[in-house]
């Protein structure tokens, strides 16, 4: 059950909530051009490792089976990222342990990212729609990110003990 009584029980957690806001909001307000051309060109890689014809039309967009796809930031989910980072910082970190876990946090989630459109294109080449391979392990992504991000919380003291999603 959501504990909501004990969502606030940090003092900094509004606060958390505010600026977690504030950088989606940025993040979404900005073109993210370089990133989104190095995830395309991973997975136009990717895509071509998994034995499918891809088609680079752009540094942002390419072709496979006559359909085009654009990689915009929200496919990096640089939004995401940003607006995660004030729910996970802990003000006990110093500035360099700061930068290093978030570098390691933005690795893996670029990763996991590439791992689940690229199995996308593969059941979208099996004949299921782009639909169905790209929105559900999407949402399934967020989902579990959800969840770990409570974890982390309750691991490391920033929400009420009480408080969980089950």
């Amino acid at each position: 059950m959501l504990g909501l009584s004990n969502l606030f029980k940090n003092k900094y957690q509004p606060l958390r909530f505010l600026l977690a806001a504030i950088g989606v909001i940025v993040s979404l307000s900005l073109p993210w051009y370089y990133l989104r051309e190095a995830e395309t060109r991973a997975l136009i890689w990717l895509i071509r490792q998994i034995g499918m014809n891809v088609i680079e039309l752009s540094s942002t967009t390419f072709s496979v089976k006559s359909h085009i796809f654009s990689v915009t930031a929200a496919c990096t989910n640089i939004e995401a990222i940003v607006g995660s980072i004030p729910l996970l910082w802990s003000v006990g970190w110093g500035i360099r342990e700061s930068i290093i876990r978030f570098m390691k946090y933005f690795l893996v989630i670029q990763l996991i990212s590439l791992a689940r459109i690229t199995i996308g294109f593969f059941f979208y080449d099996k004949g299921f729609s782009w639909q169905l391979t790209h929105e559900i392990p999407a949402g399934f992504l967020y989902f579990i990110w959800v969840i770990w991000i409570t974890k982390f919380w309750k691991r490391n003291g920033i929400m009420g003990s009480r408080w969980s999603i089950a």
